[in-house]
């Protein structure tokens, strides 16, 4: 026997290790087998020896599924699972990776899955005696109190996975007569042990307090019996999860991770990062909801923003991990101060705002996860590697965890001592680039700041100062206070040249754009731009050729802002006056002649005769005083298209119409080409030649904007993958010209057109938002962040519709277990700054209010044609969305009813969600007291009995 184990191990071993695929090794080992008896879990214990070794190997992994599914290898499922758990048990086994323990669990779970057959036959043998059955149970119950001990990480999901299985096993423990006391009473110890230390999924609980009752019932005295084994597991507990992180900690990361990665990805709106009230609103609705200690909420709200950064692809390009490192390192630290100035100024909670042991037990807690430390070490590494030439030496090889720790220190969360414990050489003064440039200078931080943005500075020497101040991450917040306030000035005194050199500077220096978008109200500057282009007036300027370059770059940077930043609601206001960017939106439209007005046929004919006349002497001051700017940026694209025509129709010759290119990529007009490039796209399909060879002359030429580019990408990518508007461009393009592959090349690097690969037959766009719910359930399962854009959603479909798609998809997860991640990922979408009403945020509607009381009584309706088992996972679920979603919403709403704050002298008011939350309580009562049915009966009776519900809403 010794001699079989020693070939098949040693088999394994060299397969492995010599690079053989399953299918390889799969034939060797059946020459193996072949010539002696082998034991049936002999093939599963070499695998998991291997697994000890090498991590997370996906190579073994198909070892094992291949060993399970080829009939001819001696191993079946209900073998491979107590095989592998007696191996995880075994004192000299070193299998305790998570990753490999979670990658082998779920494996086990999709093998059952597949096979379509009950637990028993497939992970339980049909003659299995119960005590093997409950040995089994009792190594699973292991496996799950030891995956609680790990530390929480986004790549991993293994207590979910134990859980699983075992909820699989506990619903096959039949008849327990021939069970010995001795057993019972190990088991009924390692049930306590579990039930006690570890905080379970509801559904797992309440089967193992099922197996509590009977194992109590089978030893008799069970009062006696029970007290005794859980006295013996009290002197087994050690610090757990539950007393260190709070409840559900890996379901509360999800929770958190959608909260930072949404004030994130909305850093340009008022619903993100940019609008302090909003975002402390998120932490102080997410706080209370969460019942959790001060300290494990913290240390959730950092490993939150740390996994959502540690997620960013390697292959992506420089800005999302510099923009998750700044808000990480310098906006979260200043949400947490504001946070906690704001706990102790209700009165709520016995709080300091000074305290620093609250940050203390919290960063304790944060830096054991070395995992998810030393993946954003890396992240950090990679980006000083990327931009070594623009960093200081001082910054370049800086530690994630050093500048983590001086964020804290400089904002005052974090006593310098305690920290000087985790990070030996932390200095004791944390100076920011911006101080020491200052200082240097022998000048004051405005005296020096005027000088590097005066027309004297070059814009090289601006861009350079940006460059060292960057990768400072505690220059950051008065970096974008002051380009904020240079900004909002500029405009207020209608400064056109030191606004057109602001937006130059924030158009070549994307980092410093980000900056600004984390860490100030970037709508408020769209909203002071939109205002001076408005009030501007050409004719009083005496040099109007500067004077338009300079609207242009401001006319550039709100496309770029608008587009960059998916700003898609059209209003802003400044103090009481509205303002609209549709006319930066609408600039495509190409207009037929014959539908303009007078006006407008004298500016086209007018700019016609300057620009694609060979007798023109160019464009003079004249015309362009003449012209307000947003006139001449709506029928730019008219004007482009009726010179093609005239040079089609031989009524001007190639000269002049690419005469006429040329002036439009002069600073003079090259602000008005987001437009007539789309133009162009749009006209594609029905376009000429001619058409295609001014959009490659435009797309191609070094001096084309880089918004222009940006905005036009996603159009040239979707025709690339369209093979009937390549052909179309393949025949449309001279023969010295490529094809629609050139226009690619053009818009994009080469490293991203993988990121932005289209598949040959993509999803009918009415079916992507049910896929983009599902992939979000399934990256949410996984221990990811899933990223879920609702907004995109309700572009592709309406409210019902998607409210459809969401349900089946939530339900779908439910019925296997996934209440909670369905529950939070609900939550998350119907959470009021996710459909806020307010002017400048999003054009998505207040999704809540049209939940409740639109879609929720036809749901009923549906549910109560369902049968009994499905009527009742149904109503629990809807219950569960209801609670939690109006829970969160209440919590936001009470956060953001006090006076506007007052930040660095600027006022900002926040509209609050436009119907208040007890109201929307209030009338789901009334309607569900209406509705006829079992399933409103019964969510009218669940949201009653629900202690949540009825102490936020006490008073309906």
């Amino acid at each position: 026997m010794s001699s079989d184990i020693s070939k098949v191990e040693q088999l394994t071993k060299t397969a492995y290790l010599s690079g053989f695929s399953a299918a390889e090794w799969r034939e060797v080992f059946k020459s193996l087998s072949r010539e002696a008896q082998l034991p049936d879990d002999l093939v599963a214990s070499s695998i998991c020896e291997l697994l000890s070794s090498f991590h997370g190997d996906t190579t073994l992994r198909d070892y094992l599924r291949t060993a399970v599914v080829d009939p001819q290898i001696p191993l079946h499922l209900w073998q491979l699972l107590p095989a592998f758990l007696k191996n995880v048990r075994s004192p000299t086994s070193s299998l305790h990776d998570p990753s490999s323990l979670d990658m082998v669990c779920r494996l086990i779970l999709n093998l059952h899955y597949e096979s379509h057959a009950p637990a028993l036959g497939s992970l339980i043998p049909f003659a299995e005696h119960p005590s093997e059955l409950l040995n089994t149970i009792s190594d699973l119950l292991y496996l799950l109190r030891l995956s609680y001990e790990f530390s929480a990480s986004p790549f991993h999901q293994l207590t979910t996975s134990a859980s699983e299985l075992l909820l699989q096993l506990l619903a096959y423990v039949g008849d327990m007569s021939d069970v010995t006391t001795s057993q019972a009473t190990v088991l009924l110890s390692l049930v306590h042990v579990v039930l006690q230390v570890v905080t379970l999924d509801e559904n797992v609980r309440n089967a193992l307090d099922s197996f509590l009752l009977s194992l109590s019932l089978i030893l008799g005295d069970g009062t006696r019996q029970a007290d005794e084994a859980e006295m013996f597991a009290s002197f087994q507990l050690t610090p757990s999860r539950h007393e260190t992180a709070g409840p559900n900690p890996s379901l509360d990361l999800l929770s958190g991770s959608l909260i930072m990665a949404r004030l994130v990805s909305n850093r340009g709106t008022q619903s993100g990062s940019g609008c302090q009230p909003i975002a402390i609103a998120n932490l102080m609705a997410w706080y209370r909801v969460s019942s959790q200690a001060l300290g494990v909420f913290y240390a959730h709200a950092i490993l939150a923003a740390l996994s959502c950064l540690s997620q960013i692809p390697s292959e992506a390009d420089a800005t999302p991990n510099f923009v998750w490192r700044s808000f990480t390192l310098a906006r979260l630290p200043l949400f947490f101060q504001k946070f906690q100035e704001r706990l102790a100024s209700e009165g709520g909670v016995e709080v300091d705002h000074t305290d620093t042991s609250i940050m203390q037990s919290a960063i304790a807690q944060v830096f054991t996860h070395h995992e998810l430390l030393d993946q954003c070490e890396h992240k950090m590494r990679n980006a000083g590697a990327n931009n070594g030439d623009a960093i200081e030496d001082d910054t370049k090889g800086s530690s994630f965890r050093f500048e983590l720790l001086g964020a804290l220190v400089s904002t005052r969360l974090l006593d310098h001592t305690f920290a000087l414990e985790l990070f030996p050489s932390l200095p004791t003064d944390f100076p920011t680039k911006l101080t020491m440039e200052t200082q240097e200078s022998g000048s004051d931080l405005d005296t020096y700041l005027d000088s590097k943005f005066s027309s004297d500075s070059s814009l090289e020497d601006t861009l350079a100062l940006f460059d060292r101040i960057t990768p400072d991450y505690r220059s950051h917040t008065a970096l974008a206070d002051m380009m904020h306030g240079r900004f909002v000035h500029a405009c207020r005194i209608a400064d056109i040249e030191t606004l057109g050199r602001l937006c130059k500077i924030l158009s070549e220096h994307e980092h410093t754009l980000e900056i600004i978008a984390l860490h100030a109200p970037l709508h408020e500057m769209i909203a002071h731009a939109l205002a001076c282009l408005e009030d501007y007036d050409l004719i009083i300027v005496g040099d109007p050729q500067t004077a338009v370059t300079h609207i242009g770059e401001v006319v550039l940077f709100l496309q770029s802002v608008l587009a960059r930043f998916r700003i898609t609601s059209s209003v802003f206001r400044v103090d009481d006056r509205v303002l609209r960017s549709d006319g930066l939106r609408s600039t495509s439209v190409v207009f037929p002649y014959g539908t303009l007005s007078e006006d407008d046929r004298v500016t086209i004919n007018a700019w016609r005769k300057a620009i694609f006349d060979h007798d023109s002497e160019g464009i003079d001051d004249e015309i362009l005083r003449s012209t307000k700017p947003r006139t001449l940026l709506r029928l730019s694209a008219t004007l482009f298209s009726e010179a093609i025509l005239a040079c089609i129709a031989q009524r001007i010759d190639a000269d002049a119409l690419q005469n006429g290119v040329s002036y439009y990529m002069g600073p003079l007009l090259n602000w008005t080409l987001v437009g007539v490039v789309q133009a162009l796209l749009e006209e594609l399909e029905r376009a000429s030649p001619r058409h295609f060879t001014v959009l490659q002359a435009v797309l191609s030429d070094k001096s084309c904007p880089s918004v222009v580019l940006r905005t036009s990408k996603q159009t040239i990518l979707r025709l690339s993958s369209d093979s009937r508007a390549c052909a179309r461009a393949q025949t449309q393009a001279p023969s010295p010209l490529p094809s629609m592959a050139t226009l690619v090349d053009i818009v994009m690097k080469d490293h991203d057109r993988s990121l932005f690969q289209t598949s040959k037959e993509p999803a009918p766009w009415m079916s992507q938002p049910k896929l983009m719910i599902r992939q979000a359930l399934v990256t949410a399962t996984s221990g990811r962040v899933p990223y879920f854009d609702i907004e995109r959603c309700l572009a592709m479909t309406n409210v019902r519709a998607f409210f459809e798609s969401a349900w089946r998809e939530l339900l779908a997860a439910a019925s296997i277990g996934k209440m909670e991640t369905c529950r939070r990922l609900a939550t998350y979408i119907l959470s009021p700054t996710s459909g806020m009403a307010t002017e400048s945020t999003t054009s998505v509607p207040p999704l809540l209010p049209i939940f409740l009381h639109a879609y929720v009584p036809f749901l009923l309706v549906s549910i109560d044609n369902q049968i009994t088992s499905e009527q009742n996972i149904s109503v629990q679920l809807l219950s569960t969305i209801v609670v939690s979603a109006l829970t969160f919403a209440a919590n936001f709403e009470r956060a953001l009813m006090k006076p506007a704050e007052v930040i660095a002298g600027r006022d900002i008011k926040v509209q609050v969600h436009n119907s208040p939350c007890s109201a929307m309580a209030r009338r789901l009562r009334l309607d569900l007291r209406k509705v006829k049915g079992p399933s409103a009966l019964a969510l009218f009776q669940k949201l009653s009995a629900s202690s949540t519900f009825v102490s936020t809403f006490p008073t309906i």
